[in-house]
């Protein structure tokens, strides 16, 4: 798939496939359109998700054949599971 210039986006969606060395990522759109799918390494999924350009970005993580969904709003990671 070609890649798609994320810009300055009010939401994004970020779905990532996580493994121990490498993740794989698809990042959307509200609507749902794909707009960029790609493999980087685990180490670098925080600051590479927070480097997106989006005012609010929702992250659904898969790891270990469970989901974790996170709310990532200002720099910080918060447990969308917590109170």
């Amino acid at each position: 798939m070609n890649e798609v210039e994320l810009n300055d986006n009010d939401v994004l969606y970020i779905g990532a496939d996580v493994h121990e060395r490498e993740t794989q990522l698809a990042i959307f759109e509200p609507g749902g359109s794909l707009l960029q799918e790609k493999r980087i390494p685990t180490k670098d999924l925080q600051s590479y998700v927070r480097a997106l350009p989006a005012k609010e970005k929702h992250l659904a993580l898969e790891s270990l054949a469970s989901s974790i969904h996170y709310t990532i709003s200002s720099y910080r990671f918060q447990d969308a599971t917590s109170p």
